[in-house]
């Protein structure tokens, strides 16, 4: 085809006969959405994974104080998932007013 395009038997700038064009309705405007849909819902599985891990270390290194060090913070051993759900949820609370404040 690019022999023919060379002899002008075709329009030198017409698409139809490019071999880089793509077929009607392949532009990228078209899978916009759908890479942001995509992108979003990896981002979001990335947060949960963080978060999960994240809260498995606290609980890890909390678990690894003695009960003297526990009790000076005020956390029985049995109490530590808990401890450690509030602080994520306070957390959680807080970086949300922030970002309603920042708005």
């Amino acid at each position: 085809m690019s022999d023919l395009v060379a002899n002008n038997h075709y329009p030198a700038g017409d698409a139809r006969y490019s071999l880089l064009s793509r077929p009607a309705g392949f532009g990228t405007s078209a899978f916009r959405p759908l890479v942001s849909g995509v992108v979003a819902l990896v981002a979001s599985a990335v947060r949960h994974v963080r978060a999960v891990r994240d809260r498995r270390a606290m609980v890890e290194r909390l678990s690894r104080l003695d009960d003297r060090l526990l009790d000076d913070i005020g956390v029985n051993r049995h109490e530590i998932e808990a401890f450690v759900d509030s602080v994520i949820a306070r957390r959680e609370s807080a970086n949300e007013n922030e970002q309603h404040l920042a708005a």
